[in-house]
């Protein structure tokens, strides 16, 4: 190695951009794996688990989803991580951490590629927001665990804002046959994430839309680059299209496909309300509705942290003058981008039933490109007070996430994981499973492929659903075909009362509907109702 390679290497490990990212890296590692030790996992973190096990694609066998954002992308990584090691808890925890660190990753690297676009220096302040970002405790965490929703797809996001900024930079130029091979790759990608999941669509293509239009409008990007890119986007779309044909013919089926519509009229407060709520929950700042006590200093502490981003959009005509960056400079224009991405977030989430507007995840890329603004908010200011001031704030508010995450798991005081920590119940109904020999039974789907994967795909849990006149049918969501259509000599019906939707028929509608049962065994106030034959014959 040469004398200026390594004192480049050295440069960088002793940058402070290079510092914050690896102990951003260690500080989400120990929240993912800590909380990750009693968080109990549910059957929505493990559906593609089971499907790459089972599903053979344009074998005529199905596989149902439950909403659009499939996540197909995924199945890769799973398909390999699932050979190589047997169902685990540690496993589902291993999948979420590297999907978790690929996604900020791409999410950090693309970042500081705009900073360094604004003239912003890399100090340890500026770059603080990313280590605040990496304490988030467990709203966000928890979000995190489920390796089936979109968390490496948000870096994908960034990714790709950073690579057309590239492009209209002239930092990448497409000539080369490196080049345009690199751009092809990234159309086929952007086309499997729109098909995967179609709020990338929303939350992604829609905001770089926007820019490229302003930037058009301001005359900063010439014609050839703005139909380069239009062309891409408008391939993508093309690309989106025929992965969808082809998962249909793979025999992906979802089973709910209703319109999205605007809220109506007399909604539109209480939506706007609700999703600030969300936001303020998703940060850690939700403090209203506390007591005024020491607990609520943390809360406190991250609702001043996001108070300051939403002050950071309407302060930026203020920065450009600092910065001595015009107000229709390219590299203004796209930070401006992170401005899109706040408002089609919210306003979708807000005004239309895209997106379930109770369901913090739907704002995870608000939380994103807020973390940005935040940076380049503080890389703006010259006031030395105020830096300070920000300093002392993101590093207590980041050593508070952490101590009350520590806290808080680890004294039970968390709701989701006090019900079932670290699934000790699954744990205990499989296990009373396998000492009755059962095989092959039917539950709710709560109950299903979570205790489905927790025996090691040895007991087949079945979604069922009950209908308003007490029959069973088959719930098909989040399951395949393959698993739904296998028959036994016996079969199990598990009721757990305690679940409320989808409904669950009670032991008198299974019995009328059914029979009576050859044994019942209780565990933990749930029950099996054991059948010499397979129940699934008289299904409604």
């Amino acid at each position: 190695m040469s004398k200026q390679v390594k004192e480049r290497s050295l440069a960088i490990i002793k940058s402070p951009w290079f510092i914050v990212f690896c102990i951003s890296i260690a500080v989400l590692t120990f929240n993912i794996v800590f909380i990750g030790k009693y968080r109990p996992f549910n059957s929505d973190d493990v559906y593609w688990q089971l499907a790459v096990k089972d599903w053979k694609p344009f074998s005529g066998q199905t596989f149902y989803f439950g909403a659009k954002d499939i996540f197909v992308i995924l199945a890769p990584f799973f398909i390999v991580l699932e050979s190589i090691f047997t169902y685990s808890r540690k496993l589902l925890i291993l999948e979420s951490l590297l999907l978790v660190l690929g996604s900020f990753t791409l999410f950090y690297y693309s970042s500081l590629y705009f900073l360094k676009k604004l003239k912003i220096n890399l100090t340890y302040t500026v770059l603080l927001p990313f280590l605040w970002l990496a304490s988030f405790g467990y709203p966000i965490v928890s979000w995190y665990l489920n390796s089936n929703w979109r968390s490496f797809e948000m870096g994908l996001s960034f990714a790709a804002f950073a690579l057309v900024a590239a492009v209209c930079n002239k930092d990448l130029v497409i000539k080369s046959t490196r080049s345009r091979v690199g751009l092809s790759v990234a159309i086929l990608l952007t086309g499997a994430m729109m098909y995967s999941d179609p709020y990338f669509t929303f939350f992604t293509i829609a905001p770089i839309l926007i820019a490229l239009i302003s930037l058009q409008y301001f005359k900063k990007i010439d014609n050839n680059t703005a139909a380069l890119l239009y062309l891409a986007v408008g391939l993508s779309y093309v690309m989106n299209k025929l992965f969808s044909v082809l998962g249909t013919s793979a025999g992906i089926f979802i089973n709910t496909n209703a319109p999205s519509v605007f809220v109506t009229f007399e909604s539109i407060i209480s939506n706007i309300l609700a999703s600030f709520h969300e936001i303020f929950h998703i940060f850690g700042a939700d403090f209203l509705g506390k007591p005024v006590a020491a607990s609520t200093i943390v809360p406190l502490i991250n609702a001043i942290l996001l108070v300051t981003i939403f002050i950071s959009v309407f302060s930026y005509k203020k920065y450009l003058q600092t910065a001595e960056i015009k107000r229709t400079s390219i590299e203004a224009l796209w930070s401006v981008l992170f401005v899109f991405v706040l408002g089609s977030v919210f306003l979708t989430n807000a005004f239309s039933t895209l997106a379930d507007i109770s369901n913090y995840r739907f704002y995870m890329l608000f939380v994103y490109a807020g973390i940005v603004l935040l940076a380049i908010a503080i890389g703006r200011y010259k006031n030395v007070n105020l830096s300070r001031i920000l300093t002392i704030l993101l590093t207590a508010a980041t050593l508070a996430n952490l101590l009350q995450t520590v806290h808080s798991v680890s004294a039970d005081q968390g709701s989701s994981t006090v019900s079932n920590r670290s699934n000790a119940l699954n744990i205990d109904i499989v296990a009373a499973a396998q000492a009755q020999g059962l095989k092959k039974g039917y539950a709710n789907f709560w109950q299903a492929n979570i205790n489905t994967y927790m025996s090691g795909g040895q007991i087949l849990f079945l979604p069922v659903a009950c209908t308003e006149s007490g029959q069973t049918l088959r719930f098909k969501w989040l399951t395949t075909s393959s698993r739904l259509e296998k028959q036994s000599e016996a079969s199990f019906y598990f009721i757990d009362p305690s679940i409320i939707g989808p409904k669950t028929c009670t032991q008198e509608d299974i019995t009328k509907q059914f029979g009576e049962p050859k044994r019942t065994i209780d565990v933990n106030g749930k029950t099996f109702m054991i059948f010499d034959y397979d129940i699934s014959s008289k299904f409604l």
